[in-house]
């Protein structure tokens, strides 16, 4: 993560830092990402990046968990229309408001795309971040679905937990090859997989499995 000496800098300089970096990930595999066009584009020493930084994976991580914290605030920022939708139609609206969170977000989005495309060294740490986002949301997924009566609360957590957390991290990669999209077009194109008819139908596959695999056991009689 930064060091203090990286927060300490005006805002517009730490802005500028961060959207280059944003830029040189989402454009190029992470092994051929350059800290020094970085350095470079924004006019900074390469020695002070270093102070910034401990390294290319600290500032690799460090974006990945942006993309983490600004589309949760996105999303609670831009809450469900009906307040009483329950909680696989709730999934379905995350899916639409992911849609447009990368379309107001693209350069986010294209390095979020190139995080699951790329065969990234650095599968545990990436991971345990993107989980830990996940695991707060699929903890109040299931409270909700349970009080709604459209969760069993018979259903064995642990093993749903476990479920979720595998689409939490693979989903997004899934989509991708499912999809046939290239890392090429992820990064040039200004369209995304979630903002398509392809994609959203193929979320709408995924709820339907969730909701027959977790719906109470009286609506399969």
């Amino acid at each position: 993560m930064p060091s203090e000496t990286f927060f300490n800098l005006p805002e517009e300089k730490q802005r500028k830092i961060i959207d280059v970096a944003i830029e040189e990930f989402a454009e190029n595999p992470y092994e051929a990402a350059s800290i020094s066009q970085i350095v470079r584009r924004t006019g900074i020493a390469k020695g002070s990046f270093y102070q910034y930084f401990e390294d290319k994976r600290d500032l690799y991580l460090h974006l990945f968990d942006m993309i983490i914290q600004e589309k949760q605030a996105f999303l609670q920022q831009t809450p469900p229309p009906d307040e009483d939708v329950d909680v696989f139609e709730h999934l379905r609206w995350v899916a639409r408001a992911g849609a447009n969170f990368e379309l107001s977000h693209p350069k986010l989005a294209k390095f979020g795309y190139r995080v699951v495309t790329d065969d990234v060294p650095l599968p545990e740490e990436t991971l345990k971040i993107a989980r830990s986002g996940g695991r707060v949301f699929f903890e109040q997924f299931m409270r909700n679905g349970v009080e709604q009566g459209v969760i069993d609360p018979n259903v064995d957590a642990g093993v749903a937990a476990f479920l979720f957390d595998l689409i939490t991290v693979h989903y997004g990669k899934y989509m991708v090859d499912r999809l046939e999209i290239t890392p090429e077009e992820l990064t040039t194109s200004e369209r995304y997989p979630l903002d398509t008819t392809e994609g959203e139908e193929l979320f709408d596959a995924l709820v339907d499995i969730l909701q027959n695999g977790l719906g109470p056991r009286e609506a399969r009689k």
